[in-house]
């Protein structure tokens, strides 16, 4: 029995495919009545979605930011339009001239009725308060951004503040805190001794001054023992010489920054990077890039802050470098 081939008639074949098909035919036709019919339900509750969450224009809401002091920060909002208002519990903080994001939290955020006002309160992490009270340029700032949805369709509002009293503007000597120049102290034997001893290249491709090295002293309390190096934003920098990196973080003032140590007390800085690239502990090449151009820390624009050190001592780097 088990070598038997026994095939269906030709006839009864034909039939059995014809009456699958006509099956076949029968179940497809109401899917796609159901799925025509869906079309235009999903639309509305599309439509009705965006209405109910999402639908304030920029006329119907008022946001309106104030710092208090110890890292306190109270937004209040007035919601104008005739449906109510629901922020996400997810919000950022964000600096205005280089979108980065200082810091991103949650909390439970109340439902505001229609025409009715509410204050959010948002307390800062303690850390991050002396960063955030450093001033900024008159024409930079801080700023929330609080998105009211969870639907399809999302809008994103921009809270704006300052936590510090905004930098004097470029005409410094109006603002009556002109910087006094002091004696650059760099000595021959210094700039002699780091030519002879390392192997040193520029830490940019290009390299124009846009704030020399001078000591300059405001009032006793800054001296700038560095040189601003003007670059396009996300440029790569590349170490001074070969050597070890010894410290890597963020300055309220210099923003980004490393410290490379190359041996026999001599040690270059790089601040107000927009990205870090190398950690402590890491080896660094001349061919190596170690950070990127940014603008962070206190900065009117895109630069290198560039300074180096021999035994704790600053030098002058457009000396080392043949710049002056």
């Amino acid at each position: 029995m088990n070598n038997l081939n026994i095939k269906a008639p030709t006839r009864l074949k034909e039939e059995t495919i014809q009456k699958m098909e006509q099956k076949r035919r029968k179940n497809h036709l109401p899917k796609t009545l159901l799925i025509a019919a869906c079309i235009p339900t999903l639309l509305i509750l599309t439509a009705f979605g965006y209405r109910l969450v999402s639908g304030i224009d920029g006329d119907n809401l008022a946001l309106d930011a104030q710092y208090l002091g110890n890292g306190l920060v109270e937004i209040s909002v007035e919601n104008q339009a005739n449906i109510p208002l629901q922020f996400n519990s997810e919000f950022q903080l964000e600096q205005w001239s280089t979108s980065e994001m200082i810091w991103e939290s949650s909390q439970t955020m109340p439902t505001i009725a229609p025409n009715e006002a509410a204050t959010l309160s948002i307390q800062i992490p303690e850390e991050l308060i002396a960063q955030l009270e450093t001033p900024l340029p008159e024409n930079d700032w801080y700023h929330f951004l609080l998105t009211t949805n969870n639907f399809a369709f999302g809008q994103t509002w921009m809270a704006s503040l300052s936590f510090a009293p905004a930098l004097p503007s470029d005409d410094v000597e109006d603002a009556g805190w002109a910087p006094t120049p002091q004696e650059d102290n760099t000595s021959k034997t210094a700039v002699e001794f780091i030519s002879e001893h390392y192997e040193i290249q520029n830490p940019l491709e290009e390299m124009e001054i846009s704030f020399p090295y001078n000591d300059y002293q405001e009032d006793g309390n800054y001296i700038h023992t560095a040189v601003d190096l003007v670059a396009e934003q996300g440029s790569n920098i590349y170490p001074f010489a070969a050597g070890t990196v010894v410290e890597a973080g963020f300055a309220s003032g210099g923003g980004n920054y490393l410290v490379i140590d190359h041996g026999d007390g001599l040690q270059s800085t790089y601040q107000h990077c927009e990205s870090l690239l190398k950690e402590v502990g890491d080896s660094v090449l001349l061919d190596d890039v170690i950070a990127t151009v940014g603008q962070t820390g206190t900065a009117t624009g895109p630069h290198l802050g560039f300074g180096l050190l021999l035994d704790d001592v600053p030098v002058n780097p457009a000396l080392v470098l043949g710049l002056e």
